[in-house]
Formats: C-alpha cells, structure tokens, sequence
C-alpha cells in the first residue's frame, strides 16, 4: 500500500514540474477587450489648394503627387512636388463629360481611368452612352495613347481602385456595365459588374461580367498572388451573387471564381491587402462601420463594428498601420454636404481614436497614404467649409493636405 502512495506522490510532483517548465500552458488566452493602444494622434495643415478640388491624389516616385480634378466638362491632370508647388498641368477629354475615376502610378508615367461620354477632343471613339476611357500620359504629362472601352450601353469604372497593374505591362480594370455589343459580350440585367484586361498599349486582351438580374457594380480591384480581389455591390439575388449588400471575391487570371464572400451592409466601402497575405473590408451599415479581416481563402479571422453617431458614413479609404491595425478614411452624410473623418483600429479591429472635421458646407474625403515617417500618414480632402480651424481660403473651394503623426 505504501508502495502505490509514494508512486502517486511521485507521479503528481512529476505533472506539478511540467506545469511549472511549461509557464505557457497556464496564461489564458489573449481577449481583444483588455488591447492597450495607447495612441496620441498629430493633425497638421500642411497646405490649403485655393479654389482647386483635387477628386484623385496619387504619390509619385519622387515624393511628389499626382492629381485629377473635373474642370469645367475636362478631365484636368496636375503635378505636384514633395512641396505642393504645381510642376505641371494639362487638361483631356473632349466636348462632353470627362470624370476623372482613377489613376496609376506606373514606372514610365501615368494610367487615367474616366466616366467619358465625349467623342470628340482626345476621346477618338465612343461606343455610345458613357464609356470607360483610359489614356496613358509620360512622366512629363504628355498623352501617349487613349482608348475607349464598353458598348452602346452606359459603362464605367467607379473608385480610385478600380485599375491595377498586373506585374508584366498590362493593365486590368474593374466597373460596370449595361452593354451587350462593342467591348462587351453579354448583360445578365442592369448594371453588371465589369472585368476587364487591356496591354501597355491600350488594347483589350479579355473581359468577362459577373451580375444577375439586377444591378451589380465593380468597386474596387486588387492584384495578389491567386489573381484579383474584387469588391462590388449587388442588388441581385440570383447569377454569382444571391444576396443583396457588399462581396469580397477571388477570382484567378481567366476570371473563374475561386471563392466569395458575403459582407452586407449597405454601402461597399474598400479593400485593401495587408502585409500578412489576408485583407481587410471595411463597409456600413445604417449605423456605422463593418470591418472584416479575412484570410486567403476568404474566411473571416476578426470583425467588429464601428458606431458614429448621427450620420450614416461611408468608408472610402483604409490603410494599415506600422503595429498592424488600420485607419479608416471617409464621409459622414450628414445634412450640410457631408463631413471628414478617420477610425483608428488595434489590429483585433478595436477603435482607438476617431477624428471628424464637422465643417459647415460640404467635405469629401480624397486619399490617405503613408508619410515620410513610420507613423505618420498624409491625408487630403475638398472643402467648402468656412470654419475648420487653421483651414483659410478665399475662394470658395479648397482642397487640403494633411499630415497624421502618432506618438505611442
């Protein structure tokens, strides 16, 4: 008998110095609740763009910009240095409607992407309605090629990531269309979302549409490693899609669908990459934010909402940040025009800090990209607004540019 005690002793003194060699099988697992970021964010003016309203603002190579504004009818093209000072300007388009869409940085100069229904100018041939037209300027601004793309229907592209470079000099875009002749071969009703691929130069290789019996729009589009991330927004409830609100989908170099994914919501907000293979979405609802973090498979790892109080807002940028969470850059629709603001997130998609410009007229949010330090972020918006503090202007439109710095 005193043989079987002193083996049991023997045995549980044995398990207590596991437990104690192994201190990690004691902490409980980490709870997205108790995330300390304890942030301090900087907001600086760094200049004020008197009567301009710069729509796109992309960076350049050299540190400077690259702007589009709608002028008038045209489709007006600025560049600017690391100092804001203007290196050059040039207008394009023709007698009709140009809306500046998108623009890619390429190593050799620049792909415009607009909403045209011009035939005349530099817009050669248009199908009909609205068509996608796309045009290549030289670093020095000078028009290299144009193209037109679509049908007799109305067709665009919709969003600063609506084009994207896919690594060997071709160029793939993604909207919408009601087209069923020129460019594009079917229509499965309304709207359907459009994907398309031209070469460097500007001629189309492939296109395929991804909709049913509604309308479905193409908002942005990502090149990663299996193909394209595409978000759109569908209205339909049969076709690829059979619910109604945001999806996330892979599809691979042909346009087959690999997978997809149901987000909701109302409105479809962005997309972007993140530096561990995944992506983040972020859309809304009637109340606020959704974020999603998803894998590359399209499985949802993290979500978590967002309230902003008062408003519906609508996400129209996002950007990770140096410690893995992300800033959210959009409008609140609010009576007044609209307002200006930012969400700052943990990387478990918890608010750190939000920052609203609630101006007195009207505020659209343009770009955010990252600084010239780890933490900070330039970000830039149009303003009508009179009373934001350290934002002064004569005319009565603006564009500013701003700089984000966080101190931990």
């Amino acid at each position: 008998m005193k043989k079987i005690e002193i083996l049991i002793l023997i045995s549980f003194l044995l398990i207590l110095g596991c437990k104690k060699d192994n201190p990690i099988d004691d902490e409980p697992e980490p709870d997205p609740s108790t995330e300390n970021f304890d942030i301090t964010p900087n907001f600086e003016v760094l200049h004020v763009f008197d009567g301009e309203e710069m729509e796109l603002i992309e960076r350049t190579p050299d540190n400077g910009f690259i702007t589009a504004t709608f002028n008038n009818t045209n489709f007006e093209v600025i560049k600017l240095s690391s100092t804001h000072d203007v290196q050059w300007r040039m207008n394009f388009g023709g007698s009709g409607s140009d809306y500046p869409k998108a623009i890619l940085v390429t190593n050799d100069g620049y792909i415009m992407s607009s909403t045209s229904n011009s035939s005349d100018g530099d817009v050669i041939q248009n199908h009909g309605g609205y068509d996608s037209w796309h045009f290549k300027l030289s670093q020095s601004g000078s028009l290299l090629w144009e193209q037109c793309f679509g049908g007799s229907g109305n067709d665009g592209v919709d969003g600063s990531i609506s084009i994207v470079e896919t690594g060997v000099g071709d160029y793939t875009m993604f909207g919408h269309s009601t087209s069923t002749d020129g460019d594009v071969s079917q229509n499965n009703g309304g709207f359907d979302a459009w994907f398309y691929k031209i070469n460097s130069s500007g001629t189309i290789q492939f296109e395929k549409n991804y909709g049913g019996g509604n309308n479905d729009f193409g908002r942005k589009i990502l090149k990663n490693d299996a193909g394209y991330v595409l978000l759109l927004d569908s209205e339909s409830t049969n076709g690829e899609f059979n619910s109604i609100g945001s999806w996330v989908v892979q599809i691979n170099e042909s346009g087959s669908i690999m997978w997809k994914t149901f987000l909701g919501g109302l409105h479809s907000g962005t997309i972007i990459l993140t530096t561990d293979g995944g992506i983040f979405a972020v859309n809304s609802s009637s109340t606020g934010l959704l974020l999603n973090k998803l894998d590359i498979n399209g499985t949802i790892l993290e979500s978590n909402s967002i309230d902003i109080p008062f408003a519906q807002d609508r996400a129209k940028h996002a950007i990770e940040t140096t410690d893995g969470g992300f800033i959210i850059y959009g409008k609140l629709n609010v009576s007044n025009g609209g307002e200006v603001f930012l969400v700052r997130t943990t990387p478990l998609l918890n608010k750190v800090y939000e920052q609203i410009y609630p101006g007195n007229l009207a505020d659209i949010p343009v770009s955010i990209v990252k600084g010239n330090s780890a933490d900070s972020y330039l970000f830039q918006f149009m303003t009508r607004s009179k009373n934001l503090p350290g934002i002064n202007y004569s005319s009565f439109k603006a564009t500013v540019f701003m700089e984000l710095t966080e101190e931990y």
